[in-house]
Protein backbone atom coordinates (compact mmCIF):
# COMPACT_ATOMS: atom_id res chain seq x y z
CA UNK A 1 0.00 0.00 0.00
CA UNK A 2 3.08 2.51 0.90
CA UNK A 3 4.56 1.64 -2.77
CA UNK A 4 1.56 2.58 -4.03
CA UNK A 5 0.62 5.38 -2.36
CA UNK A 6 4.51 6.98 -2.75
CA UNK A 7 3.84 6.47 -6.48
CA UNK A 8 0.34 8.22 -6.94
CA UNK A 9 1.83 10.92 -4.79
CA UNK A 10 4.62 11.25 -6.68
CA UNK A 11 2.88 11.17 -9.94
CA UNK A 12 -0.23 13.84 -8.97
CA UNK A 13 1.63 16.34 -6.54
CA UNK A 14 4.62 17.10 -9.71
CA UNK A 15 3.91 19.69 -11.85
CA UNK A 16 3.81 17.91 -14.81
CA UNK A 17 2.26 14.20 -14.16
CA UNK A 18 3.25 11.50 -16.54
CA UNK A 19 0.23 8.95 -16.48
CA UNK A 20 1.76 6.77 -18.88
CA UNK A 21 4.70 6.19 -16.71
CA UNK A 22 3.00 5.95 -13.81
CA UNK A 23 0.67 3.07 -15.09
CA UNK A 24 3.64 1.67 -16.26
CA UNK A 25 5.64 1.64 -12.56
CA UNK A 26 2.59 0.63 -10.48
CA UNK A 27 1.88 -2.50 -12.77
CA UNK A 28 5.55 -3.31 -12.78
CA UNK A 29 5.85 -2.71 -9.15
CA UNK A 30 3.19 -4.45 -7.43
CA UNK A 31 3.17 -7.56 -10.04
CA UNK A 32 6.77 -7.96 -9.07
CA UNK A 33 5.39 -7.69 -5.03
CA UNK A 34 2.64 -10.76 -6.22
CA UNK A 35 5.00 -12.74 -8.24
CA UNK A 36 7.63 -12.85 -5.38
CA UNK A 37 4.70 -13.90 -2.41
CA UNK A 38 3.37 -16.40 -5.06
CA UNK A 39 6.84 -18.13 -5.44
CA UNK A 40 7.13 -18.05 -1.37
CA UNK A 41 4.45 -18.63 -0.34
CA UNK A 42 4.01 -22.17 -1.66
CA UNK A 43 7.90 -23.61 -1.56
CA UNK A 44 9.29 -21.13 0.66
CA UNK A 45 12.69 -22.84 1.13
CA UNK A 46 13.24 -23.58 -2.95
CA UNK A 47 12.02 -20.22 -4.02
CA UNK A 48 14.60 -18.43 -1.44
CA UNK A 49 17.77 -21.06 -2.54
CA UNK A 50 16.58 -20.29 -5.92
CA UNK A 51 16.87 -16.56 -5.46
CA UNK A 52 20.12 -16.34 -3.63
CA UNK A 53 21.74 -18.85 -6.59
CA UNK A 54 20.54 -16.44 -9.09
CA UNK A 55 21.32 -13.42 -7.15
CA UNK A 56 25.04 -14.86 -6.81
CA UNK A 57 25.36 -14.95 -10.60
CA UNK A 58 23.95 -11.39 -10.85
CA UNK A 59 26.31 -10.45 -8.42
CA UNK A 60 28.98 -12.26 -10.36
CA UNK A 61 28.14 -10.95 -13.70
CA UNK A 62 28.14 -6.83 -12.53
CA UNK A 63 31.13 -7.47 -10.34
CA UNK A 64 33.01 -9.64 -13.37
CA UNK A 65 32.25 -6.29 -15.67
CA UNK A 66 32.94 -3.89 -12.86
CA UNK A 67 36.64 -5.61 -12.36
CA UNK A 68 36.92 -4.93 -16.23
CA UNK A 69 36.34 -1.31 -16.01
CA UNK A 70 38.17 -0.34 -13.04
CA UNK A 71 41.15 -2.09 -14.81
CA UNK A 72 40.92 -1.14 -17.96
CA UNK A 73 38.96 2.40 -17.20
CA UNK A 74 36.60 2.17 -20.46
CA UNK A 75 33.01 0.81 -20.23
CA UNK A 76 32.04 -0.72 -23.50
CA UNK A 77 28.72 -1.37 -22.97
CA UNK A 78 27.74 1.71 -21.65
CA UNK A 79 29.61 4.07 -24.48
CA UNK A 80 27.62 1.34 -27.15
CA UNK A 81 24.54 2.16 -25.22
CA UNK A 82 25.20 5.73 -25.17
CA UNK A 83 25.81 5.60 -29.10
CA UNK A 84 22.53 3.91 -30.12
CA UNK A 85 20.93 6.72 -28.34
CA UNK A 86 19.12 4.08 -26.23
CA UNK A 87 19.72 6.76 -22.99
CA UNK A 88 18.41 10.24 -23.18
CA UNK A 89 21.64 11.48 -22.01
CA UNK A 90 24.95 10.56 -22.03
CA UNK A 91 25.40 8.33 -18.58
CA UNK A 92 29.28 7.02 -19.58
CA UNK A 93 31.00 8.52 -15.95
CA UNK A 94 34.86 8.82 -16.73
CA UNK A 95 35.59 10.81 -13.40
CA UNK A 96 38.85 8.80 -11.01
CA UNK A 97 38.75 8.75 -7.83
CA UNK A 98 42.50 7.41 -5.80
CA UNK A 99 43.64 6.09 -9.53
CA UNK A 100 40.43 4.16 -9.57
CA UNK A 101 37.45 4.99 -12.48
CA UNK A 102 34.46 5.00 -11.22
CA UNK A 103 32.88 2.26 -11.47
CA UNK A 104 29.24 1.80 -13.15
CA UNK A 105 29.47 -1.59 -14.64
CA UNK A 106 26.39 -2.76 -16.56
CA UNK A 107 24.09 -0.36 -14.87
CA UNK A 108 23.72 3.53 -15.60
CA UNK A 109 24.80 4.73 -12.61
CA UNK A 110 27.70 4.21 -9.73
CA UNK A 111 25.49 4.96 -7.15
CA UNK A 112 23.42 2.18 -8.38
CA UNK A 113 26.21 -0.17 -8.08
CA UNK A 114 26.77 0.58 -4.88
CA UNK A 115 23.13 0.17 -4.03
CA UNK A 116 23.05 -3.41 -5.41
CA UNK A 117 26.43 -4.41 -3.99
CA UNK A 118 25.04 -3.45 -0.41
CA UNK A 119 21.90 -5.14 -0.85
CA UNK A 120 23.52 -8.52 -2.01
CA UNK A 121 25.92 -8.30 0.73
CA UNK A 122 23.41 -7.55 3.31
CA UNK A 123 21.48 -10.98 2.03
CA UNK A 124 24.42 -12.92 1.34
CA UNK A 125 25.89 -12.46 4.98
CA UNK A 126 22.29 -12.76 6.16
CA UNK A 127 22.09 -16.40 4.28
CA UNK A 128 25.32 -17.92 4.38
CA UNK A 129 25.49 -19.34 7.25
CA UNK A 130 21.97 -21.34 5.94
CA UNK A 131 22.27 -21.99 2.84
CA UNK A 132 25.66 -22.33 1.46
CA UNK A 133 28.56 -23.03 3.34
CA UNK A 134 31.07 -22.25 0.96
CA UNK A 135 34.32 -20.26 0.36
CA UNK A 136 33.10 -19.07 -2.91
CA UNK A 137 30.19 -17.40 -1.15
CA UNK A 138 33.05 -15.62 1.20
CA UNK A 139 34.64 -14.05 -1.74
CA UNK A 140 31.75 -13.14 -3.65
CA UNK A 141 30.80 -11.32 -0.56
CA UNK A 142 34.52 -9.68 -0.05
CA UNK A 143 34.18 -8.79 -3.87
CA UNK A 144 31.20 -7.27 -3.13
CA UNK A 145 32.88 -4.81 -0.54
CA UNK A 146 35.58 -4.02 -2.96
CA UNK A 147 33.08 -3.19 -5.79
CA UNK A 148 31.25 -1.01 -3.60
CA UNK A 149 34.82 1.18 -2.77
CA UNK A 150 35.30 1.63 -6.40
CA UNK A 151 32.18 2.99 -7.49
CA UNK A 152 33.57 5.80 -5.47
CA UNK A 153 30.33 6.66 -3.84
CA UNK A 154 30.69 8.06 -0.29
CA UNK A 155 27.12 6.91 0.82
CA UNK A 156 27.68 3.45 -0.55
CA UNK A 157 30.96 3.16 1.09
CA UNK A 158 29.94 4.42 4.89
CA UNK A 159 26.71 2.05 4.05
CA UNK A 160 28.79 -1.04 3.38
CA UNK A 161 30.74 -0.06 6.50
CA UNK A 162 27.44 0.30 8.88
CA UNK A 163 26.38 -3.22 6.76
CA UNK A 164 29.33 -5.20 7.82
CA UNK A 165 28.34 -4.84 11.53
CA UNK A 166 26.06 -7.65 10.28
CA UNK A 167 28.79 -9.87 10.39
CA UNK A 168 29.79 -9.06 14.33
CA UNK A 169 26.91 -11.92 15.07
CA UNK A 170 29.31 -15.12 16.21
CA UNK A 171 32.77 -13.21 16.53
CA UNK A 172 35.68 -14.95 16.57
CA UNK A 173 39.72 -13.88 15.82
CA UNK A 174 38.87 -14.22 12.51
CA UNK A 175 36.23 -12.02 12.19
CA UNK A 176 37.27 -9.74 14.05
CA UNK A 177 40.92 -9.53 12.00
CA UNK A 178 38.38 -8.89 8.94
CA UNK A 179 36.48 -6.47 10.19
CA UNK A 180 39.58 -4.69 11.47
CA UNK A 181 41.48 -4.79 8.34
CA UNK A 182 38.31 -3.09 6.71
CA UNK A 183 38.27 -0.40 9.04
CA UNK A 184 41.54 0.50 8.63
CA UNK A 185 40.56 0.65 4.68
CA UNK A 186 38.14 2.88 5.67
CA UNK A 187 40.58 5.38 7.79
CA UNK A 188 42.98 4.99 4.66
CA UNK A 189 40.19 5.78 2.05
CA UNK A 190 38.71 8.86 4.50
CA UNK A 191 39.88 11.18 1.80
CA UNK A 192 37.88 10.11 0.29
CA UNK A 193 34.87 11.45 2.32
CA UNK A 194 36.67 15.19 1.90
CA UNK A 195 35.97 16.00 -1.34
Amino acid sequence: FLLFASLTFTNFLTGNPHYNDYISRVSVQLLNIFMLWCLFEHEPQRSIRIFVVSSMFFAILLCGYGFFEAITRSNPFVSLMDSIGAYTDPFLITEVRFGVKRTQSLLLMHTTLAGICISLFAMFVAYSDRLVKSSKLKVLIAVLVIMTFFTGSRSGILSIVITMMMMMKNMNARKILGISALLLLFVVFQSYFDT
